[in-house]
């Protein structure tokens, strides 16, 4: 994950972000929100893909219905 990877509280650029805490993360599962962007869910918050070098195969968050 790139160093300037920022955390939300939600998987849109519009919620409250703050800096995460490693540049290493656990990925739990992704959502394509409707823009259409993929996030990831992360023990650090939500993280847009951007942020990562590479994709992961994890399931859809089902959190969100």
């Amino acid at each position: 994950m790139a160093a300037n990877a920022v955390a939300h509280t939600g998987p849109y650029g519009k919620c409250s972000a703050y800096e995460t805490t490693s540049t290493y993360v656990q990925v739990h599962c992704r959502y394509n929100n409707r823009v259409p962007n993929l996030w990831y869910f992360t023990d650090q918050g939500w993280i847009y893909s951007g942020y990562f070098s590479r994709s992961y195969s994890v399931p859809t968050c089902s959190i969100l219905g």
